[in-house]
């Protein structure tokens, strides 16, 4: 676990270093320009969009897709200070807003190995109503217990509230 890896996500860069993990958010100028013209052909994306980054207006919604991976840090900061629930990985820290996070690092899951683990956090995966859809979303504690790794999107936060 010493070595280092960056991964590119869809809304974050991802650097793991010996036992931390940095998430850095990015922004999405281009898919905000063409998700305004798929509102304007098809009305059901306006209404992804509302399910998906909530907020009271268009604007909100469209601001939270356009800072995507700064509102993905800045939920999962969020939660982990109000609830520090065993189930999410540990943040040390938040810095620039949000634009960077740090996490603690954990073992790697795969396809194949998620169901082996231990803990109520495999419960939510695949849930209907949550976003927890791969297993690089979670991670592996020493104990054989997962732990989710990415949990920074409004529906996956509330589905953690109501378990």
């Amino acid at each position: 676990m010493n070595h280092l890896q960056v991964r590119l996500g869809g809304t974050r860069l991802v650097i793991l270093y010996r036992d931390r993990v940095y998430k850095i958010g990015r922004i999405r100028p281009i898919k905000v320009i063409l998700k305004c013209f798929a509102i304007v052909v098809l009305i059901e994306h306006y209404f992804r969009l509302q399910t998906h980054w909530g907020g009271s207006n268009l604007a909100v919604a469209l601001t939270r897709y356009f800072l995507a991976g700064i509102w993905s840090n800045r939920l999962e900061y969020q939660y982990w200070i109000e609830s520090q629930d065993t189930r999410v990985a540990e943040v040390f820290s938040s810095h620039f807003g949000g634009l960077l996070l740090v996490q603690k690092r954990y073992g790697e899951v795969k396809d194949h190995t998620i169901y082996s683990l231990h803990g109520s956090a495999v419960k939510l995966y695949r849930a209907a109503d949550s976003e927890l859809e791969k297993a690089s979303q979670f991670g592996r504690r020493l104990s054989n217990r997962a732990v989710i790794i990415d949990y920074g999107s409004r529906l996956t936060i509330q589905a953690l509230r109501s378990t």
